[in-house]
């Protein structure tokens, strides 16, 4: 067991999460070491010391909120416009203004 509690200490939270629901080919954990409950024991443990509750994946969700798809698609449909007028604010104005405070001098 103690070998099994050291390995765990090195694996990542989404690891952890799978040999703790037993999923431990995915994992590449070592069944001579021990057998999956004491893998799924071991993780369990771990991630309850790292602070995640158990049955929480810690992987964050696939699922994107409608909100967000209007904003990206609303940024992506603007954003020729968007450069465009950064051009003439940072590049051609300048330039103008340099040449007419010149003229004028």
């Amino acid at each position: 067991m103690s070998t099994v509690a050291d390995r765990v200490k090195s694996m990542s939270a989404s690891e952890l999460y799978d040999a703790s629901q037993g999923k431990g080919g995915a994992t590449g954990y070592d069944d001579s070491l021990g057998s999956p409950a004491v893998w799924a024991d071991a993780a369990t443990e771990e991630l309850k010391r790292r602070g995640f509750a158990k049955g929480i994946d810690p992987t964050p969700p696939a699922q994107i909120s409608a909100d967000a798809k209007y904003l990206a698609r609303a940024v992506d449909e603007n954003s020729g416009r968007i450069i465009k007028h950064m051009w003439i604010i940072l590049v051609l104005l300048p330039v103008v203004l340099g040449i007419l405070y010149e003229i004028v001098k």
